[in-house]
């Protein structure tokens, strides 16, 4: 893999010169420079060496007096949490989205301070204990067994999305208490 950065912050001095800046992307440790792994450019290089099944990612750091190439190579550990995390965004953010426009309903709701009305056709997919159509604010259960996966907030007496990272519906709970 191959990455190419420019940084604007930067542009006119050396790349040793651009290591200084607290907010630069590349760090000088004894002596020598590196990418630093605690900037947003590691991550987005870790993730491409894991997309792309490669083990290493030369990173160019460009200005406009010099350059400097940085073989960074995968972390294996770094990347399974990072999968694990891209996991629970899309379980939690990319999906109710695509399934039930869940944040555009949620934005659109609560700038007119209106709830989704319950506009059930015979074709809707049914959801919940109560086995009723999408409407409201809903909530996935984390549980892969799951018979309902999704649940209407009225149902499970929740009024705001709860702050754990997994939410559980109360048979699933029971089930994971027995275990």
């Amino acid at each position: 893999v191959l990455e190419i950065k420019c940084p604007y912050n930067g542009r006119d001095g050396t790349v040793r010169e651009l290591a200084t800046s607290p907010s630069s992307c590349i760090i000088l440790q004894r002596g020598e420079l590196r990418l630093r792994t605690d900037h947003a450019y590691y991550y987005q290089v870790q993730l491409q060496m894991l997309l792309c099944k490669k083990n290493y990612c030369d990173v160019v750091v460009w200005t406009t007096k010099d350059f400097v190439t940085l073989r960074v190579y995968k972390e294996p550990n770094m990347c399974k949490s990072m999968a694990e995390r891209c996991q629970v965004y899309f379980e939690r953010v990319v999906l109710p989205e695509l399934c039930f426009n869940y944040w555009t309903n949620k934005a659109s709701v609560d700038a007119s301070e209106e709830e989704v009305q319950d506009t059930a056709t015979s074709s809707d997919l049914l959801y919940c204990m109560c086995h009723k159509p999408e409407s409201g604010k809903m909530i996935r259960c984390d549980s892969g067994s799951c018979k309902f996966k999704w649940f209407h907030f009225e149902c499970v007496n929740l009024q705001r999305a709860p702050r754990a990272k997994k939410w559980y519906c109360v048979e699933c709970k029971k089930l994971l208490n027995k275990v």
